[in-house]
């Protein structure tokens, strides 16, 4: 049963659209999770949930009531059952843990029924002993604790969560993640929780909303995504991946790298395909059909991830021994995935793998922003074709091109140290280069 739901949501800020025609049901006592890039919708949706924000059109609902439509907040943020864990945490330095959660509750709760939900509160989150500590004398643990005792106090249907843990060492994401589910399950909260992070999305997640450009690209378990990802950006988001172009002949996955096996019942009907290759589904042994030369080696702590590369091909696998660099191995692959994509973002995403952290990530968002809008001209055809019957693809090719350079340039001068980025932006380069001379042959 649904709690929540927008129906043609659109919001944004000044001209620039957050939301585009958003449709989203978040399901009554579960963890749904929000996760994608930075300027895609997630936080703002939350923000709508809990009454900051109207959309300029469609309508948000808690139950079978609208609380805002068009422009309008029908019903205030203080009457909907909902509170907020925000990411600074917004702690008052002032005020001791008591005096904070006094306050939330306010003059309206009978002093006895305060001490009453405070100290069960205190209970929940493990806080008995911190009652009259302030903020500066709490750990970075026990300071999120408060936050959530601060929303959860008020006895909240519904908790919003806007990446809580970005800012904790990863022992204590994992310890606090653990609270968190069992928070939600003891209370029977719907929780709506942002986040980057891949361990967060698997580890809370009942369900898993993931948002590209204002909208749902993809929504089901995490485990579903993960598996059965309709997108080369969900494959990617989502885990560690190979995305290589390939075709499908004469039920055939054909790629740089050789005949895939196809075991998709739902194959694309287009020829043109991207190949979804994971880590765990290329694996090394003796009879394997493939050939690939270690290039990399990073240790995992209990195996090791190496990148094997090809003529036109790289991927990624879990070793449990190290081998060393310029070894040759055999391998198979197990499964694969596939996505339709048109030729022009094809060779753009299957890049993706590639870019990993953060500096990375933006850099790959902004390019493929640029590609895309060059897409709006290629409805379904090669490059070439569109090029021919649509002269303003000329200019756009241009702009593209001028603002890789620029990239190039600000890259080649502030991370000049990173080698493997350098060599993924020059792959970058020589596609920018290559989709310029088709369109000069073409024209």
């Amino acid at each position: 049963m649904s709690l929540i739901r927008f129906e043609d949501v659109h919001f944004s800020y000044g001209r620039e659209p957050v939301l585009s025609e958003l449709n989203l049901s978040v399901p009554d006592g579960a963890v749904t999770v929000l996760v994608g890039p930075s300027g895609s919708g997630k936080s703002t949706v939350l923000r709508l949930i809990a009454g900051f924000e109207a959309p300029q059109r469609g309508v948000v609902l808690i139950g079978d009531e609208a609380t805002s439509r068009d422009g309008r907040i029908l019903v205030p943020p203080e009457a909907r059952g909902v509170s907020m864990v925000f990411q600074d945490l917004a702690l008052w330095p002032h005020m001791t843990v008591r005096q904070t959660l006094e306050l939330v509750l306010g003059r309206e709760v009978p002093s006895p029924d305060r001490r009453r939900r405070i100290d069960e509160t205190l209970a929940v989150v493990g806080l008995e002993g911190h009652r009259e500590d302030r903020p500066s004398d709490l750990s970075g643990g026990e300071r999120q604790r408060v936050a959530l005792a601060r929303a959860i106090v008020t006895r909240p249907r519904i908790l919003l969560m806007d990446e809580p843990l970005s800012n904790l060492d990863p022992p204590l994401r994992s310890a606090l993640m653990d609270e968190i589910r069992q928070l939600q399950q003891q209370l029977g909260l719907t929780i709506l929780y942002v986040t980057h992070n891949q361990q967060e999305t698997f580890g809370l997640g009942d369900h898993a909303a993931i948002f590209r450009g204002g909208r749902v690209e993809q929504w089901g378990t995490p485990r579903d995504l993960y598996d059965r990802p309709r997108t080369a950006f969900v494959a990617s988001f989502l885990g560690k991946c190979a995305l290589l172009p390939s075709s499908i002949r004469g039920g055939r996955l054909e790629s740089a790298l050789g005949e895939l096996p196809l075991a998709e019942t739902r194959a694309p009907s287009t020829s043109e395909v991207c190949a979804v290759i994971r880590p765990e589904d290329v694996l090394v042994n003796d009879d394997g059909p493939f050939r690939g030369k270690v290039e990399r080696v990073v240790c995992l702590g209990g195996a090791f991830e190496a990148e094997m590369a090809g003529p036109g091909w790289r991927l990624l696998t879990i070793l449990r021994e190290e081998r060393p660099l310029g070894t040759v191995l055999p391998f198979r692959i197990s499964r694969v995935g596939l996505d339709k994509v048109t030729q022009l973002v094809l060779s753009s995403r299957s890049l993706e793998v590639k870019f990993m952290n953060p500096l990375d990530r933006l850099l790959h968002d902004e390019l493929n922003g640029l590609l895309d809008r060059i897409a709006t001209t290629v409805p379904g055809g090669s490059l070439a074709a569109a090029t021919t019957a649509h002269p303003a693809l000329r200019a756009r090719l241009d702009e593209a091109e001028a603002r890789l350079a620029a990239l190039r340039a600000t890259l080649l001068e502030s991370y000049g140290d990173w080698g493997r980025t350098l060599e993924d932006l020059e792959n970058l380069w020589a596609v920018a280069a290559w989709r310029r001379e088709e369109a000069s042959l073409a024209a």
